[in-house]
């Protein structure tokens, strides 16, 4: 069967783009939610949603996605019409603030997932054998001092901008 076989691709070639921009899409439609179902539901704006996230501390957060990352990694992992129910069942019983905090880890979760992926292929060579020691180690710590610029808390304003939701102006409208 000569000119038939074709050579499998090695995993390690091949680019995770798709899985990115599915992240990335995927936190545009979790910041919608947040403008508009779960503010609306609430009463507040969305103004008012990021000043509220905005008053938690660093630390407060970064508390807060620790203890909670499983449940925030199973809200990604559902489908839009799915997390609706998830959220009610996991944040029924929680103030607007912890409410607040959760669906925004959960938009800042999208967006990390992405941008891991995009590392990914930065550095999928590196990250496989066939590399010299010295060549794999120094890529290996480049790749590790990218990662953790992933666990930024900032309200994630390019998600709720892709979304429609924030314009230059953002602050000063009331």
């Amino acid at each position: 069967m000569a000119g038939r076989y074709r050579r499998r691709t090695d995993p390690h070639e091949k680019s995770m783009g798709s899985y990115e921009q599915a992240a990335w899409y995927d936190a545009i439609r979790m910041a919608r939610h947040v403008a508009d179902d779960f503010a609306e539901s609430k009463g507040i704006s969305i103004r008012a949603i990021h000043r509220r996230f905005e008053a938690f501390s660093v630390e407060q957060i970064r508390e807060f996605d620790s203890k909670y990352w499983h449940l925030i990694g199973e809200y990604v992992s559902k489908t839009e019409s799915q997390r609706p129910a998830y959220f009610r069942k996991v944040a029924g019983k929680v103030g607007t603030d912890e409410q607040i905090m959760f669906l925004v880890l959960c938009v800042l979760a999208a967006l990390r997932a992405g941008r891991l992926l995009e590392l990914r292929d930065q550095y999928r060579l590196v990250l496989a054998p066939g590399s010299g020691n010295r060549a794999t180690a120094a890529g290996a710590y480049r790749f590790l001092m990218e990662t953790q610029a992933l666990f930024d808390y900032s309200w994630p304003h390019d998600a709720f901008t892709e979304a429609g939701y924030y314009a230059p102006d953002f602050e000063e409208d009331e």
